[in-house]
């Protein structure tokens, strides 16, 4: 039997509190990452990376490490953005600094990935 994801139907509940989600998000930077891994998870219907990718890279411009975590990924592999290994790195680097739980695993990650692209 499939599993349908009631998540992704589109219902006017979930329009509406998808639309209070983004209007919450634009004050909150957690709001943005969260509104950001549900978009391009495909939890709310397709995947949309291209939108995800954006509201990471508004937290990040805010000072957010998590959202400086997400778009650096998303720079290093060109997901929803355009390609920048540089950026992405430094990117991360930078949320390595201000002490991101995962920042320093994610860039060993990406470092192994552009190595073994070589």
């Amino acid at each position: 039997m499939a599993h349908s994801n009631k998540l992704s139907r589109d219902t006017p509940r979930r329009r509406a509190a998808l639309a209070e989600l983004r209007n919450a998000a634009v004050r909150d930077t957690e709001l943005k990452v969260l509104l950001g891994y549900l978009l391009v998870s495909g939890v709310l219907g397709r995947k949309q990376k291209s939108r995800a990718a954006r509201l990471f890279s508004e937290a990040a411009s805010l000072g957010d490490a998590t959202g400086m975590v997400n778009y650096g990924v998303a720079l290093v592999w060109g997901e929803g953005v355009s390609k920048n290994v540089h950026a992405g790195l430094r990117l991360i680097r930078r949320a390595v600094h201000s002490g991101q739980p995962d920042a320093r695993m994610v860039l060993r990650v990406a470092k192994r990935f552009i190595n073994d692209k070589k």
